[in-house]
């Protein structure tokens, strides 16, 4: 894996991220026969994450993974040809888990085996409001359940002048009250709703525009997040960040799509002074899309950015801070990792975003096996059976091995021996020196501190620094054997 941070502002990195060198970073890949997605990841009270996705068999599973990135357990979750594809978890407050996705909410004891399954409608967020009171939403529905026993309370549907909604999400706002969001069907626009415990109306987003309560823009909100002092703070899959106050009135809106093109996924942190985004990048990365992890202010100035992926596509699906072990984990899929054409992807950082790039392939092998049990959910009947061995093609067996160790963008620390670059700092020309006479440099990039590519040539071993500011620049060289190798030179 390549991890590249492309902005971050240097006059303020020491007071914004402090490193914890007792952080812990590490990735994994998982790869099954099929193509699988990690779509979701939470913190288990008791220790550790629950990380849920699917496959394209229609199954879905669930790890429990501890801080280290090793796996304590697994589950897969199977309704025959029915499509289950778990899009969201939560822990309740009784320590059980609730989960949900296509045609089916079902709830697990705190190792995933299943006591509670039902039909529904399609669940693609989940929330828990006080003691045994359960929110689902899914396209243009909001559900409330009983906890204990998941039968359902009342339903709303938020259709509005006969427009189709794509709810997205719900989240719970400082004043106990309920906040939806998403997309008009029809024509993709934002939509928010503020609602109280029973499903009535407080106050809708709506500037301009008809349906779902549309609100302008396309492509729909992707996340919002309630803040303690009731303001709200939406992001969309256009790279926009908006900011409302407790009865909806815009306090700010930042457009990031001039200078990154990004879709955002999640907001993440627990104070509005100071917050990280993550979502995909397309081209300003590693190559095709990247995760991506931004870090801003209360206003929403940008203090960081980083991005994680490999020369395909990699795309984020979900993300979650953890303030007890100073960690991001970063959820989704891959292209460029893995065995199969679409892996189960997640990366662990510190606060700084860092990674050290340890990459894992964890080979999930179509056999039976004593590690993990597979659950067939069921249809209409909410018990449920299961067995460890009636599924097997979707039983799950990881096996890890180490597959890479570099670290950050900096310097690629174990072969840039290989390769000098002088004068460094440099006021005009940069001499290029590689070390070896088995390869040659097939192709040279130069990056600024922010990302951007610099269009300077590069000719018999010389590049020419003289047109370009001072600052700090990053040097990507290809080589004629695969082998890329990165260096940072200062401009005098």
């Amino acid at each position: 894996m390549r991890c590249k941070m492309i902005g971050m502002l240097l006059t303020i990195v020491s007071l914004v991220f402090a490193h914890d060198a007792q952080s812990q970073q590490w990735e994994k890949v998982i790869s099954e026969s099929s193509n699988e997605t990690f779509s979701s990841v939470a913190i288990d009270p008791a220790g550790g994450y629950l990380v849920t996705g699917y496959s394209d068999d229609n199954s879905s599973f669930l790890f429990h993974i501890d801080s280290l990135g090793n796996i304590d357990w697994n589950k897969t979750y199977s309704s025959g040809s029915a499509n289950v594809s778990i899009k969201d978890i939560i822990v309740t407050s009784n320590g059980d888990f609730v989960l949900g996705g296509e045609n089916h909410l079902f709830k697990t004891n705190n190792v995933g085996s299943i006591s509670l399954t039902k039909n529904t409608s399609t669940t693609i967020s989940i929330l828990e409001l006080g003691a045994n009171e359960i929110y689902t939403v899914g396209w243009e529905n909001i559900i409330k359940w009983d906890g204990n026993t998941l039968d359902s309370i009342w339903s709303r549907s938020m259709v509005a002048q006969s427009f189709s909604c794509n709810l997205k999400g719900l989240t719970e706002l400082s004043d106990g009250n309920i906040l939806l969001y998403g997309s008009e069907g029809n024509g993709g626009y934002k939509s928010m709703l503020k609602i109280n415990t029973l499903g009535d109306t407080i106050w809708s987003f709506a500037e301009g525009g008809q349906g779902c309560l549309a609100g302008p823009g396309t492509g729909g909100f992707t996340n919002a997040k309630g803040f303690s002092d009731g303001t709200i703070l939406a992001c969309d899959k256009n790279g926009n960040l908006l900011k409302l106050d407790q009865n909806g009135q815009v306090l700010w809106f930042n457009d990031y799509s001039s200078s990154y093109a990004l879709s955002w996924s999640k907001i993440i942190g627990n104070s509005n002074s100071g917050f990280f985004c993550a979502g995909t990048i397309n081209g300003q990365g590693n190559g095709g899309d990247d995760f991506i992890l931004m870090k801003f202010d209360g206003g929403g100035n940008i203090l960081g950015v980083n991005t994680y992926g490999s020369a395909l596509s990699e795309t984020l699906m979900g993300a979650v801070l953890n303030d007890t072990t100073g960690q991001i984990l970063l959820v989704g899929k891959t292209l460029g990792f893995g065995s199969v054409q679409e892996d189960a992807y997640i990366i662990c950082t510190d606060l700084n975003g860092f990674n050290s790039c340890n990459t894992f392939q964890g080979n999930l092998n179509s056999t039976s096996n004593s590690f993990s049990d597979c659950y067939n959910i069921g249809g209409q009947s909410s018990s449920v059976t299961y067995s460890s061995a009636s599924l097997t093609e979707n039983s799950l067996t990881p096996n890890d091995s180490l597959l890479c160790s570099s670290v950050g963008i900096a310097e690629n620390l174990i072969s840039n021996k290989n390769l000098l670059i002088y004068p460094n700092p440099a006021s005009s020309y940069v001499k290029i020196d590689l070390q070896s006479k088995n390869h040659f440099i097939s192709q040279v990039e130069i990056y600024s501190i922010l990302g951007s590519h610099l269009d300077i040539k590069y000719t018999a071993g010389v590049v020419d620094f003289s047109p370009i500011p001072p600052g700090v620049y990053y040097f990507k060289f290809m080589l004629s054997n695969g082998q890329t190798i990165t260096k940072k030179v200062i401009k005098n």
